[in-house]
């Protein structure tokens, strides 16, 4: 939320906390005030992006993806919209080439959805689990080209389990990190008469 221009009030509202934390957290975060901002790049990337949003109406994603943005150009809240397009939409679309690419090169995987920033799949219990997470890994591997040219690449991870909520005492069968070498022996326990 602070990211993407969120104000504190809004912050507050949503955490269920007082303004001044949230004041306090926005202005050593990156808004500055009478505090020093660890991050004072990203307001002046807030204000790159109005500029580019009120003078030329779109923006494009790092893949190349250009969206037309019919809000009032001076609305606070087309502003936090075209400020959030970048870095959500260069996510998404870094994980519907990476699902492309799996559903293309990994037979042994049948993919399940697609959830903006993870894809979900499955595969046969007695397959290569080491071997399939990291072949995955390498698909969904996506080198970008920031626009100050340097080259980087947003790494991955992987976790595993038998649904998708996370491991807990509640939750024997959920889904932990995956680790190389570590497979995963839990075994599904099937109810009699469910299949």
């Amino acid at each position: 939320m602070s990211n993407y221009m969120g104000t504190a009030w809004t912050a507050a509202r949503v955490l269920k906390v007082e303004i001044s934390l949230m004041e306090e957290f926005q202005g050593r975060y990156c808004r500055g005030g009478k505090w020093t901002p660890a991050y004072p790049c990203i307001p002046r990337w807030w204000d790159w992006t109005i500029g580019e949003l009120q003078s030329k109406g779109t923006l494009s994603t790092l893949f190349g993806f250009r969206r037309t943005f019919l809000g009032r150009p001076n609305d606070p809240a087309t502003h936090r919209e075209a400020i959030a397009f970048q870095p959500q939409g260069t996510t998404a679309q870094r994980m519907n080439l990476g699902m492309w690419r799996v559903w293309r090169k990994e037979p042994r995987v049948g993919l399940l959805a697609q959830n903006f920033d993870s894809i979900v799949f499955q595969f046969r219990e007695e397959e290569d689990e080491d071997d399939i997470m990291q072949h995955v890994l390498e698909l969904i591997r996506v080198e970008l080209r920031a626009p100050n040219g340097r080259l980087y690449v947003v790494p991955g991870e992987a976790k595993v389990g038998w649904n998708w909520g996370d491991e807990s005492p509640s939750n024997p069968d959920g889904i932990r990190k995956w680790k190389l070498g570590k497979r995963d022996e839990r075994k599904r326990v099937r109810c009699p008469g469910i299949m």
